[in-house]
C-alpha cells in the first residue's frame, strides 16, 4: 500500500485520519476494500459510493415490494428472533410483519396500519447508529424534507415517530422495483420509455425544487416504477433544505453517489436545484446506454474523470441512433458549467416533454413504451403522429423542396383527386379593422422615428420599394410551393409521410379566430399562470389625431387570454389604467403575470407595479420601485427566480440604462454596468443559456441614434455578444425564446431605412441567423411576441405596420410547425 493513501483518503473524502487508520486496518483483516469499511460505519454516508462504479449502484432497499427487494429473509428472521430494535406492535395500530431489507444506514419493514386496513413501510436507523446523533439528525432531516411535499411521483412518509429513543419513518408502501433492478433486468430501455420513466421523476423532484430541496442523491436506485408504472422518487436522507442552516456533513465529505454526482457535488462545493438535474441526466444517460457516463475502474479514475476540465462523454457515443435532440438534452444536463444546465427539474421536465411529443411512429418500435401504462403518466398523451423535431434547412432551397416532396409523397399513396388550387405568389394580408383618423400630432416613438428619417434622406423610400419588390420576387416560388404542400395536406390530414416532412419547417401561419382583441401595438404579450398567452393594453395608434381631442382612444385597458386556440376576453373587477408602452413577465415560480410601467393616453410615464393570478389584477404595493417610464423591457430569469426590467424612456428626452429585480414583494436596483441607456429595445430569457438577451432599441441622445447590439445578462453581470452575424439595427422589434428549438427568435422593428422590417432572426446563443420562411407577416414595429408552450409555438399579435404608427394591425401569427386548416400545428395540440 502506498504509504501516503490513508492521507489521500482523508482529504478526498473529509474522514479523519485515525478513522481512515483504523478502517484500513479492519479492512487488511478482513479482506475487503477500505471504501466499503467505511461506508459500513457510516463515515462517508449511506450511498456515498457506488460498489462498482462500472455498474449500475446497488438499490437501497427503501420502500418496495418484498418480492423484489434482497435480504427480506434475513431481517424477518431478526423480527422472529426479537433481533428487530422495533416490537412487533407500534403505537397507531401499526404490526411489523416482516423485513424487506437493510442498508447501511438503516432497516426496512413491511407492516400493517390495522385501523386503515393497508400494508405501509416501516424505516429505522441501524441499531449501530443509535448514539450517533448526525445520523439521528439525517434521519429526521429525510421526514421533514418529505414532509413537505405532496406529489404522486414522490414517496409518502406517513408519520415520523420514536420507539425508546429510535426514530423511525411510517411510509407508502410501493409494489414494484426500482430502475436499477429493472436496468439489471432487461439492459439499456427503448427511447420512449426511458425518457418517461425519467420526465416522472423530473416532475417529483420539481415539486421538491419549488419547496426549496435539493435531493443531491438521485439515481436509479433512488428511482421505483410501481406496477401500476408510476414512478416514485426515494430516499430524501441526504437532501438540503433550504432554511435549514448548515450541513450534516463534514466539510469536505462526499454526499450522494459518484457514478451520478455532479462535478460540483463531488468538489464539495454549495450545491442548488442544477445539481439534481445533473443526476437526472446521468439516470437518463445509464438507462439508454446500460452504465453511467463515467465507467471508470475505480472510484477514483471516475472522480478525476468528474472533476477534470474534460467535457462529459457524449451519449451519441454509446447510442449513435438516437434523436440529435435527445442527445442534445442530456449533453446539457451533464454540463460541467452549471450555467449550461436546465435550471430546475422543472425546466427539464418541461424538455422532456417535448422530446416524448418529438418521437413520431418510426421512434416508437413495438415496445417502445415498454409496458408503462397511460395511468403513470401525469402528462398529456403523446400524439403517434407528432412530429420529429427536426433543425431548419440550413439552404432556402431545401425549405422549398420539402413542400414538394411533401405533396409528392402524398400523393403518391393517397386516391386520385383535383389538383389544389394554385395560390397567390405572396400570402394574402388579413384586411385591417378601421384604425380612426390619421393621426398629426407625433407621440414619443413616432418623434424618435421622424428624427431617424429625417436623417436618412429622400433615398429611403424608392429603396424600401425597391427591397420589398425583390424580397416579393424571392419568395414567390417558396409560398407557390408550400400553399400547394399545405392544401394538399388539408385535404389529406391522415398521410403521415407529409406530416412528418412538413413537421420539420419552421415557417409562419397566420390564425384566424373571432373573436380577437382590436388593433393595436406598443402593447404586451407574454405566458399566462394557466397555460396560454395573455394580453393587455396598447394603443390605437402610436400616434394621437389630430387636435387631441381622442386621447381615450389612443390608449387601451383590456384584458384577453388565447388559450387552447382561442381568444377570450376578461373583465376582472380591478384592471390597470389604460397605458400602452408598458411590460409585461411571466413569473413561472409565482404563476403571476407582471406588469410595471408604460404610458397613458395624455404621455404621462406610469410607475406601478400589477400582478395577474390567472382571474384577476391585483396592484402591489412594494417600498421600492423602479421610476415611471415607458418603452422598457422585462423578462422572467428562471435560474435566478425574479423577473429582470431594463432601460426605457422618461419624458421625451431622457433614456435610462438601470436594471431592477422583482421578486415577488420587492423591486432591488442591480448596482451593474450593463447596455447604454435606450428604449424600444427588446428582450426574453433564453432557457437553454440561462440568460436574458437584450437586442437593440432606441436612443434619444445617441450617434447613431438606432442600436443593434446584443446583450446577455447571467443575474450578475451584463455581458455584450460579439456574434459573427446579426442582424440590423432596429427598434422596437421583439424577442421571443423557443425552448423547443432551444433559439430566440426576432421579429419586425423599426430598420434604419425608415421602414418597419418583415424579417425574422433566430439567436443560438452564438451567433444570429436569418431565416426566410416561405410566409411571413407583413413587416411592422412595436408588436408583441411571446412562447406558447402549450402550443409549443411563438406567437405574433399585430403591431405598427407604417413608420408613421397609425397604421395599426390586428392578425395573429405562429411561428414554428405549420398549421393545417383548422389552425391546429402539425404532431400538437393548438
Amino acid at each position: 500500500m502506498s504509504a501516503d493513501r490513508p492521507s489521500k483518503i482523508a482529504r478526498l473524502f473529509g474522514v479523519p485520519r485515525d478513522v481512515v487508520d483504523e478502517a484500513l486496518a479492519r479492512a487488511e483483516a478482513e479482506g475487503r476494500d477500505v471504501i466499503d469499511v467505511l461506508l459500513d460505519e457510516g463515515a462517508l454516508g449511506e450511498g456515498a459510493l457506488a460498489e462498482a462504479p462500472t455498474r449500475t449502484p446497488a438499490a437501497p432497499p427503501l420502500a418496495r415490494g418484498a418480492t423484489e427487494t434482497p435480504g427480506g429473509d434475513t431481517v424477518a428472521a431478526g423480527v422472529r428472533d426479537g433481533l428487530c430494535p422495533l416490537p412487533e406492535e407500534l403505537p397507531g395500530g401499526l404490526r411489523i410483519v416482516r423485513g424487506l431489507g437493510e442498508g447501511g444506514m438503516g432497516r426496512v419493514y413491511l407492516a400493517r396500519d390495522e385501523g386503515l386496513a393497508r400494508d405501509v413501510v416501516v424505516k429505522t436507523l441501524a441499531p449501530g447508529l443509535r448514539s450517533k446523533p448526525e445520523f439521528a439528525a439525517r434521519f429526521l432531516r429525510e421526514a421533514r424534507a418529505a414532509a413537505r411535499l405532496a406529489h404522486p411521483n414522490i414517496v409518502t412518509v406517513h408519520a415520523v415517530r420514536e420507539h425508546e429513543g429510535l426514530p423511525y419513518l411510517v411510509m407508502e408502501y410501493l409494489d414494484g422495483e426500482d430502475l436499477a433492478a429493472l436496468l439489471a433486468r432487461e439492459g439499456p430501455l427503448p427511447l420512449r420509455r426511458a425518457l418517461e420513466l425519467v420526465r416522472q421523476a423530473a416532475a417529483g423532484v420539481a415539486a421538491a425544487h419549488r419547496e426549496g430541496i435539493v435531493h443531491r442523491d438521485l439515481k436509479p436506485a433512488n428511482l421505483l416504477l410501481t406496477r401500476a408504472g408510476r414512478v416514485k422518487v426515494l430516499d430524501f436522507g441526504t437532501a438540503y433544505l433550504s432554511g435549514e442552516g448548515g450541513e450534516l456533513t463534514r466539510t469536505g465529505q462526499l454526499v450522494g453517489t459518484i457514478p451520478f454526482m455532479p462535478p460540483e457535488q463531488a468538489e464539495g462545493r454549495e450545491v442548488d436545484p442544477r445539481a439534481d438535474v445533473y443526476s437526472l441526466g446521468a439516470t437518463l444517460f445509464c438507462l439508454l446506454a446500460g452504465h453511467p457516463p463515467y465507467p471508470g475502474p475505480s472510484v477514483l479514475s471516475v472522480l478525476r474523470a468528474l472533476i477534470s476540465p474534460k467535457p462529459p462523454p457524449s451519449l451519441a457515443e454509446q447510442r449513435p441512433d438516437l434523436p440529435e435532440p435527445v442527445v442534445a438534452l442530456v449533453d446539457r444536463c451533464l454540463a460541467k458549467d452549471l450555467r449550461e444546465r436546465y435550471s430546475d427539474a422543472g425546466a427539464l421536465e418541461e424538455a422532456l416533454g417535448v422530446a416524448l411529443a418529438s418521437l413520431g411512429p418510426a421512434d416508437a418500435g413495438p415496445s417502445a413504451d415498454g409496458g408503462v401504462p397511460d395511468e403513470g403518466r401525469s402528462g398529456p398523451p403523446v400524439d403517434s403522429r407528432a412530429s420529429t423535431v427536426a433543425a431548419p434547412p440550413t439552404e432556402e432551397s431545401a425549405v422549398a423542396g420539402a413542400g414538394a416532396t411533401a405533396a409528392a409523397a402524398s400523393a403518391a399513396h393517397s386516391p386520385p383527386s383535383p389538383a389544389p388550387p394554385a395560390a397567390p405568389a405572396l400570402p394574402t394580408e388579413h384586411p385591417q379593422r378601421a384604425a380612426g383618423p390619421r393621426p398629426q400630432r407625433l407621440g414619443r416613438f413616432a418623434l424618435g422615428v421622424a428624427a431617424l428619417v429625417g436623417a436618412l434622406g429622400a433615398w429611403a423610400a424608392p429603396h424600401v420599394a425597391r427591397r420589398a419588390r425583390l424580397r416579393e420576387v424571392e419568395r414567390a416560388p417558396r409560398a407557390e410551393q408550400f400553399a400547394r404542400a399545405e392544401a394538399f395536406l388539408a385535404r389529406y390530414p391522415d398521410d403521415p409521410e407529409g406530416l412528418a416532412l412538413l413537421g420539420t419547417w419552421r415557417t409562419w401561419s397566420e390564425v384566424h379566430t373571432e373573436p380577437r382583441p382590436r388593433a393595436r401595438a406598443a402593447h404586451a404579450l407574454c405566458a399566462a399562470p394557466r397555460g396560454g398567452l395573455l394580453l393587455f393594453g396598447g394603443s390605437q395608434a402610436l400616434a394621437g389625431p389630430e387636435g387631441g381631442s381622442q386621447e381615450a382612444a389612443r390608449a387601451l385597458g383590456d384584458t384577453w387570454v388565447w388559450r387552447q386556440g382561442a381568444w377570450q376576453q376578461r373583465r376582472p373587477a380591478a384592471e390597470p389604467s389604460p397605458r400602452r408602452a408598458h411590460a409585461l413577465a411571466y413569473d413561472a415560480a409565482r404563476r403571476r403575470v407582471v406588469l410595471f410601467g408604460g404610458e397613458n393616453a395624455a404621455d404621462q410615464d406610469l410607475g406601478d407595479t400589477w400582478e395577474w393570478d390567472g382571474a384577476n389584477w391585483v396592484r402591489c404595493a412594494p417600498t421600492r420601485s423602479p421610476p415611471p417610464r415607458s418603452w422598457h423591457a422585462m423578462a422572467y430569469d428562471a435560474a435566478r427566480r425574479r423577473v429582470v426590467l431594463f432601460g426605457g424612456a422618461q419624458g421625451e428626452a431622457r433614456d435610462l440604462d438601470d436594471t431592477w429585480t422583482w421578486n415577488g414583494r420587492e423591486w432591488r436596483q442591480v448596482p451593474v454596468e450593463g447596455p447604454p441607456s435606450r428604449h424600444d429595445h427588446a428582450m426574453t430569457y433564453d432557457a437553454a443559456r440561462q440568460r436574458v438577451i437584450l437586442f437593440g432599441g432606441l436612443s434619444l441622445r445617441g450617434k447613431p441614434p438606432l442600436r443593434g447590439d446584443t446583450w446577455s445578462f447571467d443575474g450578475s453581470a451584463w455581458r455584450r455578444e460579439e456574434p459573427p452575424t446579426s442582424p440590423p439595427p432596429l427598434a422596437a422589434a421583439r424577442l421571443a425564446a423557443d425552448p423547443e428549438r432551444r433559439t430566440v427568435v426576432l421579429f419586425g422593428g423599426l430598420a434604419g431605412d425608415g421602414s418597419v422590417s418583415d424579417r425574422t432572426f433566430e439567436w443560438d446563443g452564438v451567433r444570429w441567423q436569418a431565416r426566410r420562411p416561405a410566409k411571413s407577416p407583413r413587416g411592422r414595429a412595436a408588436a408583441a411576441l411571446a412562447y406558447d408552450a402549450q402550443a409549443r409555438r411563438v406567437f405574433l399579435f399585430g403591431g405598427a405596420g407604417s413608420v408613421a404608427g397609425d397604421d395599426v394591425l390586428d392578425d395573429f401569427w405562429g411561428y414554428g410547425r405549420p398549421v393545417g386548416a383548422v389552425g391546429a400545428p402539425v404532431g400538437g395540440g393548438r
